[in-house]
C-alpha cells in the first residue's frame, strides 16, 4: 500500500527524514613530510626564521668592524643566530608544555664530532686557540659546538617539507644575488667602499675558491629540482621553476669563471650519484610495471650533461675566461707534505696525539715545526700555512684518528640514511628536495677529502646534514615527533623545567661571552689600524687594552699590545728634552712602558707556548730594551732559541 492509500484509510504514517550524506574524512596523505595541522607558537616560528637566517646568510655575510672582516664576523653572527634559535625553541617548550624534536641516527654522528672536538680541545697543545680561533672558527670548539647545535635544530624547528623548501628557496635566492655581484667583481669592478673588499679574491665566503664550493653545493640542489620535466604545473610553480633555472645558470657561470678543479671533481661524483638514483628509479618502476614495458627515464639529460662537462674540466684544465677574469692562485701544502707533517706531529705527542691529535686549529704549529727543510731554500720559506691540503688532513692533525673515525662514521650514517630516504622516495614519487640535499651533501663530502674547509662551507655541510636528518626521520619512519610533556606530573614538570632553565642560562651565557669576544675583536681592529698608521698612540693603547679586557684569551692581542708599548717607550725617549723635561717622570714612564711590554709578551707565550710568533714577539721586546734592562740580552737569546725549536 502506498503512502496516499494509507493516509486515506486513516493510518498514521511516519516518514523518516533522510540523513544528509556524510562528508568523507580526508585520508592522511601518505608520503614525505606530512604533518597534522596545528597552531604553532610564535617561539617556534622565531626559531625557524633564525635557523633559516643562519643557513641563508651564514655562507655569504661579512662586516667591516674587525681585523678579520669575513671569518670573525661570520662566526659571531652565526653563533648568535644559532643560540637565539635554541633559546626560542626552549621558549616554545614552555609555551606549549612539551619538548618536541625528531631524533635521527645522524644526530649521534654529529654529537660524536662535537664530543671528539671537546676532548681534542681539552688535550690541545694550544687550548686557547683550539677554544676560540679568529681565523679558523670552524675548527675552534665554539664553532664546532655551534655547528652541531645548528644541525640538531633543523629537526627540532622544521615540521614540514614546505618549510624546508622555503628555506632552500631563500638560500638559492641569496646565492643567485651574490653570484651576480661576484661576476661583476671578477671583472675588476668593485662597488664596496672598504679597502679590503677591493680585491678580486675577496668574497663573503672567504675567497673565490670557497665561494665556488658553496655555489657548487647549491647548484647540485638546483639540478635535482629542475631536472625532472613537469607537466600541468601551476603558474606559481612554473615561475619558481624559471627562477631555479636562472639561479642555476648564474651559479654555473661563477663556477666556470673560478674554475677550481676540485669543484669539478665534486660535481662529477654528485652528478654520478644523481644519475644512479634516476636509473635505479627506472629499474624499480620497470619491475613494478604490470605491462612489463620499461618506462622512459626522466630527468637524466641535465645531470648527464653536467657530468660530461665536469669530466672535461677535470681532464683539460684550460681557463676559459683568461684575460677577462683572472682569479688569484691560492697556495697550499701538497698532500704528501700535509700527511708527513701530520704523522710527525702526532707521533711526537705519543698515544694522546695519535688518538686526539694536537688540537683543533693547530696545523700551522705542526707545519712550522715539521715542514721539509728543503722548503727553506724556496720562495715559501717564510710562508705560514694555517691549514693543510684538505679538511681530511686538518681533522687528522687536529683531532687525531678519533676525529677521522667520527667523521667517517658520520659519512656512513649519512649513506645509510640516504639509502632509506631515496628508496622510500622512489616508491612514493615524493618531492625532489631530498634528492637535491643528498646530491649536495655528497658534493661537499667529496670536497672534504680534497680541499680545506672554512666556516662558510661548514655551515652549508652541517645545514645539509640537519635537513637530511629531518628527511630521514619524517620521510622514512613516518613517526611522530618525540616529545616530553612538561606538565604531565609535578615531578616531570620540576625536572624538565629545571633542565630547560639550565639550557637557557647556558645559551644566554654563551651569547654573552660571544658578544664580549666580538667587542674585543672590534677594539683590536681599531687598535691595529691606529698602530699601523701611527696616529694617536694613546688611543691605540686604550683600544688594545679594551680588547684584552673583553677577551683575554687571545695571544695575538697581547703580541700587538707588546708592540704598542714598545712604540710608547720609543716615543718617551724621543720626546724627552733634557733642558726642559722632567728626568724622573720620563724615567718612570719609560720603565712602565718596558714592564708592560715585557708582561704582554710573556702573557702571549703563556696562553699559547706552541706558537713561534709569540716567542718571536717576546724576543723582539727583550732585544729592543737590551741597553736599558740588565739581563735582557739573555732573555732575548732564550726566546729566539725557542723560536728556532718551534720553527726551524
Amino acid at each position: 500500500m502506498d503512502i496516499l492509500s494509507q493516509r486515506a484509510a486513516g493510518t498514521t504514517v511516519t516518514m523518516e527524514t533522510p540523513r544528509p550524506a556524510e562528508t568523507p574524512k580526508p585520508e592522511k596523505p601518505s608520503g614525505i613530510g606530512w604533518q597534522e595541522e596545528a597552531a604553532e607558537s610564535r617561539w617556534l616560528a622565531a626559531a625557524r626564521w633564525l635557523i633559516t637566517a643562519a643557513f641563508v646568510l651564514g655562507p655569504f655575510i661579512f662586516l667591516p668592524f674587525t681585523s678579520a672582516p669575513v671569518d670573525f664576523n661570520k662566526e659571531a653572527i652565526f653563533v648568535t643566530l644559532v643560540l637565539g634559535a635554541f633559546l626560542a625553541w626552549l621558549g616554545d617548550a614552555f609555551a606549549t608544555g612539551e619538548v618536541r624534536y625528531r631524533p635521527s641516527a645522524l644526530h649521534w654522528g654529529v654529537a660524536a664530532v662535537v664530543g671528539v672536538g671537546v676532548l681534542a680541545t681539552f688535550f690541545s697543545i694550544a687550548p686557547a686557540q683550539s677554544l676560540a680561533n679568529i681565523g679558523l672558527g670552524h675548527e675552534s670548539l665554539i664553532g664546532i659546538a655551534a655547528l652541531g647545535l645548528f644541525a640538531f635544530l633543523f629537526t627540532a624547528v622544521f615540521r614540514s617539507v614546505r618549510e624546508v623548501r622555503r628555506a632552500f628557496q631563500w638560500l638559492i635566492a641569496a646565492a643567485a644575488i651574490y653570484g651576480l655581484f661576484n661576476l661583476v667583481q671578477l671583472t675588476g669592478n668593485f662597488f664596496l667602499p672598504w679597502s679590503f673588499a677591493k680585491n678580486v679574491n675577496f668574497t663573503g665566503a672567504g675567497g673565490q675558491n670557497y665561494l665556488a664550493i658553496v655555489f657548487g653545493a647549491v647548484f647540485v640542489l638546483l639540478v635535482a629540482l629542475v631536472a625532472r620535466p613537469q607537466t600541468n604545473e601551476a603558474r606559481s610553480a612554473a615561475l619558481a621553476r624559471f627562477g631555479y633555472w636562472l639561479a642555476a645558470l648564474i651559479l654555473f657561470l661563477n663556477i666556470v669563471a673560478i674554475n677550481l678543479r676540485w669543484v669539478w671533481v665534486g660535481l662529477v661524483v654528485a652528478m654520478a650519484a644523481l644519475v644512479a638514483f634516476w636509473l635505479g628509479r627506472v629499474a624499480q618502476q620497470h619491475a613494478l610495471s604490470p605491462s612489463g614495458q620499461p618506462p622512459r627515464p626522466k630527468g637524466l639529460a641535465l645531470p648527464m650533461a653536467i657530468l660530461a662537462l665536469s669530466v672535461l674540466f677535470v681532464l683539460f684544465r684550460v681557463p676559459i675566461l683568461r684575460g677577462l677574469i683572472d682569479v688569484p692562485v691560492e697556495v697550499s701544502p701538497a698532500y704528501g707534505v700535509s700527511l708527513s707533517v701530520t704523522n710527525q706531529a702526532l707521533s711526537e705527542r705519543g698515544p694522546v696525539g695519535l688518538v686526539l691529535g694536537t688540537g683543533p686549529g693547530t696545523f700551522a704549529y705542526a707545519y712550522n715545526k715539521f715542514r721539509p727543510q728543503a722548503l727553506n731554500a724556496t720562495a715559501f720559506w717564510g710562508t705560514r700555512f694555517e691549514q693543510s691540503r684538505s679538511a681530511f688532513t686538518n681533522v687528522l692533525v687536529g683531532e687525531g684518528y678519533a676525529g677521522i673515525i667520527v667523521w667517517l662514521g658520520l659519512a656512513a650514517l649519512f649513506a645509510l640514511a640516504a639509502i632509506r630516504v631515496l628508496y622510500r622516495s622512489q616508491s612514493a614519487d615524493q618531492p625532489e628536495v631530498a634528492l637535491g640535499v643528498f646530491g649536495a651533501t655528497v658534493f661537499v663530502l667529496v670536497i672534504w677529502f680534497l680541499y680545506p674547509f672554512n666556516l662558510a662551507v661548514s655551515i652549508v655541510l652541517f645545514g645539509l646534514v640537519g635537513v637530511f636528518a629531518f628527511f630521514e626521520r619524517s620521510e622514512v619512519h613516518d613517526r611522530a615527533d618525540r616529545s616530553w610533556r612538561i606538565y604531565s606530573s609535578s615531578h616531570r614538570a620540576l625536572g624538565l623545567s629545571f633542565l630547560i632553565i639550565l639550557f637557557m642560562i647556558g645559551a644566554v651565557a654563551g651569547g654573552y661571552l660571544e658578544s664580549q669576544r666580538y667587542l674585543s675583536g672590534v677594539y683590536y681592529g681599531w687598535g691595529v689600524e691606529r698602530l699601523n698608521t701611527g696616529k694617536n698612540p694613546n688611543r691605540t693603547l686604550t683600544d688594545l687594552l679594551r680588547a684584552v679586557e673583553f677577551w683575554g684569551a687571545e695571544p695575538a692581542y697581547y703580541r700587538t699590545l707588546a708592540q704598542a708599548f714598545l712604540v710608547q717607550a720609543s716615543q718617551t725617549i724621543s720626546s724627552y728634552q733634557p733642558a726642559t723635561g722632567d728626568l724622573s717622570a720620563a724615567r718612570s714612564a719609560l720603565q712602565t712602558s718596558i714592564q708592560n711590554a715585557v708582561s704582554a709578551g710573556q702573557r702571549a707565550t703563556q696562553l699559547n707556548p706552541a706558537d713561534s710568533q709569540n716567542w718571536m714577539a717576546l724576543g723582539l721586546v727583550y732585544e729592543n730594551v737590551v741597553p736599558l734592562v740588565p739581563g735582557a740580552e739573555g732573555q732575548a737569546r732564550s726566546a729566539y732559541e725557542t723560536v728556532n725549536k718551534l720553527d726551524p
